[in-house]
């Protein structure tokens, strides 16, 4: 087993080399194009620390939350931080969303969902237990909302994609501000934090739960126009539909749409939103992959590329052309040669540091969380794509 002093120095170097290549510290994710404006400042961010678990409170059968004392943080709503997790002699690194209030704190609470075969959020939910140490970086993220916003919320999520937008019902407090969250499971039993969404409605006036659940046989209303709801099915685009048609406030110029969870779902998602003419501008989407069956460090296909030429085409009209070392990402390449190409978790998790190839052929570890049609279109994920031959890329600065 790993001793805390090996993961702290293997969080410490990761981030040392990362500010290295680009001169800084880690800057924030940005969920999607659209957010990138709302991201907070980079000099929060904390940075290779140790967090010792202080409670454990078991959700379901399958999630734990637990809390973990920090020290002095600050974050934002709708944000997550890299825990490195010793399991049998390895490392791992995993992206876990905040589910508790924002604000300057010294403990966070995090809420894992087992994931069925996974190292890491089987030992958490299983195995972990107060006194546990772990090194933690972030806060990341921008899937947060704007400073100034007071419009209506529709939070949209399934599963543990309902983590951050938890987070940010909590930090709303005692508002009137309306909000809606739909949130998919298979069952009340599987529902993290059932319980507490019910408090939650009877302490923010404004708050209404619509719950689509694929155990029921038909949709259930106990009250008549209440702010509690449920519809039978899995949380498709049809019943998303249905789930919208019974938010008044949908339509609403300055509503806000928040996304997270599986893919199937952020899909379905956005294709209602804009079937009833949302602007993209308005839809913030947080991706987050089913890292779990990923080897940290282990050789994956392509990580052993040869050395190979690549010209960066960034904003702005400046271009870089140098050649990667053996086994170098683009995303390390693009660094290295003075471009601020964005990112966060590294992983291919997040998204952050999607790049469009332009020409050439790239290998990339799997799984990642591009999705088919950004597939399509070239794009590719700088943290975990490298060259098989000469390349040319483009690069969001």
């Amino acid at each position: 087993m790993q001793t805390i002093g090996h993961v702290r120095q293997w969080v410490r170097d990761a981030v040392h080399a990362s500010r290295r290549l680009r001169g800084e510290g880690p800057p924030p994710v940005t969920s999607t194009f659209e957010t990138r404006r709302h991201a907070p400042s980079a000099a929060a961010a904390l940075v290779g620390r140790d967090a010792t678990v202080v409670a454990i409170i078991r959700r379901t059968p399958d999630a734990v939350t637990l809390r973990l004392s920090t020290g002095p943080i600050s974050f934002r709503a709708g944000q997550f931080v890299t825990l490195a997790v010793p399991v049998l002699g390895r490392v791992h690194r995993r992206n876990y969303s905040v589910s508790c209030a924002e604000g300057a704190v010294t403990e966070v609470e995090i809420t894992v969902k087992r994931v069925p075969g996974g190292v890491v959020s089987t030992y958490l939910c299983a195995h972990a237990k107060v006194g546990d140490r772990f090194a933690v970086e972030g806060p990341h993220g921008s899937f947060v909302r704007p400073v100034g916003h007071v419009g209506p919320l529709v939070l949209v999520g399934a599963g543990s994609g309902v983590t951050p937008l938890y987070s940010i019902l909590l930090s709303l407090g005692a508002s009137d501000q309306e909000i809606a969250l739909l949130y998919g499971n298979r069952s009340a039993e599987a529902t993290i934090f059932r319980d507490e969404l019910a408090a939650l409605v009877l302490t923010q006036p404004g708050f209404r739960v619509l719950h689509a659940r694929e155990d029921l046989a038909a949709d259930v209303a106990p009250h008549a126009g209440g702010p509690t709801r449920a519809f039978a099915g899995r949380m498709d685009a049809q019943v998303l539909a249905r789930m919208l048609d019974a938010v008044p406030f949908v339509s609403a110029p300055t509503a806000l749409f928040f996304l997270c969870g599986p893919a199937p779902v952020r899909t379905a998602a956005r294709e209602v939103l804009a079937a009833r003419g949302i602007p993209g501008g308005r839809i913030l989407e947080e991706r987050y992959n089913a890292q779990d069956d990923r080897t940290d460090g282990e050789s994956r296909s392509g990580i052993d590329t040869p050395a190979q030429p690549v010209t960066f085409k960034a904003m702005g009209g400046r271009t870089v052309s140098l050649t990667l070392l053996p086994g170098e990402t683009l995303l390390a390449g693009a660094t290295r040669g003075g471009l601020a190409a964005p990112f966060s978790c590294a992983m291919g998790g997040c998204g952050e540091c999607r790049m469009r190839l332009c020409s050439g052929e790239v290998v990339m570890e799997e799984p990642n969380c591009l999705l088919p049609d950004e597939r399509a279109r070239g794009e590719i994920l700088g943290c975990v794509a490298r060259p098989r031959e000469a390349c040319v890329v483009e690069v969001r600065t």
